[in-house]
């Protein structure tokens, strides 16, 4: 199931990107909920999910250091579960790494 998108605008405050049919497709990576505690969602939208083959989707502390590494996880379904239960309340950074491009966002652990 390939996603092609002929995009005519991109808006970079929502991310989304209207294609030519009239569809909306998100292009940022995404959190669910954020703020989290323990577990949360992270959200592949369409446009990643083809690059799952040579993906990595690691988490990452401020200082850089790896927390998680759930590129074993990554599915068509493009929704993995984490849990970050184990880890201290603070800032961490979803990396999605696919070839040359790299999707980032922020999730925020609390109690």
């Amino acid at each position: 199931n390939n996603c092609v998108l002929y995009a005519t605008r991109f808006d970079p405050a929502t991310s989304v990107i209207e294609t030519a049919a009239g569809r909306n497709a998100r292009t940022s990576l995404a959190v669910s909920p954020n703020p989290f505690s323990p577990v949360t969602s992270i959200i592949l939208p369409e446009v990643m999910r083809d690059y799952k083959t040579r993906a990595t989707l690691q988490v990452f502390t401020p200082g850089g250091r790896l927390v998680a590494d759930l590129s074993k996880e990554i599915s068509s379904k493009g929704k993995i579960a984490w849990n970050g239960g184990s880890l201290p309340v603070g800032i961490y950074f979803v990396k999605y790494k696919a070839g040359s491009k790299i999707w980032q966002t922020k999730a925020v652990l609390v109690r």
